[in-house]
């Protein structure tokens, strides 16, 4: 089930004519070997809109980001992301593309301990094909509020800071698909506040199309458009 009212928050998206949609799934069916997680999901996203997904734990929400990040295949239907058909490609290829479009903030900020945070941004556009952006990287840290930061290590970091820190080695790389699971899962209510606001301004700011997981009721008005997952994960 989707629900695309309009709100404040949500950034005008009228695809332009002969446009590819940024996200389109199509009697999309995923599992591991058992009964499928996702099962004959249909669902568009058009380039800029921002997506929120929500559904009870095992509803598929984790699994629907990882199969947009080409992490995983659908077992029956397609699925496109910018127009390209993931499962069509090779593993280095489908790499390549995840690398050069998209990024992702987990719940978990795996972020590279041994490095800096102005290193760990370095090395996400490095990894991206970038050149090393210094003046990006300190106009996004920055933005975020963690410039103080820059040349702390992650470890020194609260929980917090360390989900900025996330969010801007995801923005720095400029994504055109900004894809978000439970980014605010972990953290008190000034914080989830705070990363929510970044997250939806900095990806209107760039024109990212954005799709976010949740069980956080705190963040839900933020999104004008959203995706109910249930049980098997049927719209």
């Amino acid at each position: 089930m989707t629900d695309d009212s309009q709100a404040p928050h949500q950034p005008e998206t009228a695809p332009l004519p002969g446009e590819v949609p940024a996200i389109e799934l199509v009697a999309t069916t995923v599992g591991y070997g058992g009964p499928p997680v996702l099962e004959a999901l249909d669902w568009r996203v058009e380039r800029g809109e921002h997506w929120l997904v929500i559904g009870p734990s095992g509803s598929g929400k984790s699994t629907l980001l990882h199969l947009l990040a080409g992490f995983l295949t659908p077992a029956k239907g397609t699925a496109r992301v910018l127009g390209t058909e993931l499962a069509t490609l090779a593993p280095p290829a489908r790499d390549r593309f995840r690398g050069g479009s998209m990024a992702i903030v987990f719940q978990r900020q795996h972020l590279v301990q041994a490095l800096n945070v102005t290193q760990n941004l370095g090395l996400a556009r490095r990894l991206a094909g970038l050149d090393p952006g210094p003046e990006v990287i300190r106009a996004t840290l920055r933005r975020l509020g963690v410039d103080a930061f820059a040349r702390t290590r992650p470890a020194a970091l609260s929980v917090g800071e360390a989900q900025r820190v996330a969010l801007a080695r995801a923005l720095v790389v400029e994504p055109k698909i900004l894809l978000a699971d439970e980014p605010t899962a972990s953290l008190d209510d000034r914080n989830a506040d705070t990363v929510a606001e970044l997250l939806t301004q900095e990806a209107e700011r760039l024109g990212s199309t954005l799709v976010m997981t949740t069980h956080d009721a705190r963040v839900r008005e933020r999104f004008a458009r959203r995706l109910v997952l249930g049980e098997r994960g049927r719209s």
